[in-house]
């Protein structure tokens, strides 16, 4: 019985140790350190321009501690980014340029330590110019 309630106690800090993502988005900006819109799924851009993106974070209980959040274009690691936590309740992000030839299917993996937290997947398309 005393190992059961043991293994329970420290199930319980293992648990509550972990980092929360409250909030994920990709967006086009962030502004007073709120997102500025939210793109869903879908970025357009120009054939003549880099596209930036950002993906935004509201992350509890992180104090400390560290994310790491990964680009990935096409299965391939493009960017790695690391952030410091510097409170229970942080609002934290990373951005990517994204270059005209590097449309297609991205994901944005959001890690602590070993720990897959949160991915996010979006497709990066050329918009037809007009004529």
């Amino acid at each position: 019985m005393r190992n059961i309630l043991l293994l329970m106690l420290a199930l319980s800090f293992s648990f509550s140790a972990s980092a929360d993502i409250e909030q994920s988005q990709l967006t086009s900006g962030v502004d007073a350190r709120q997102p500025r819109d939210d793109l869903g799924n879908e970025v357009f851009g120009r054939s003549t321009e880099v596209t930036q993106v950002y993906f935004y974070n509201l992350v509890t209980d992180m104090a400390g501690q560290q994310l790491t959040h990964k680009w990935l274009h096409e299965g391939e690691l493009m960017a790695e980014v690391t952030l410091n936590i510097g409170s229970n309740q942080w609002r934290t992000w990373s951005s990517k340029r994204l270059l005209p030839a590097w449309n297609g299917n991205w994901q944005i993996q959001v890690w602590q330590g070993e720990t897959l937290l949160v991915s996010k997947d979006f497709v990066f398309t050329l918009a037809q110019p007009d004529y």
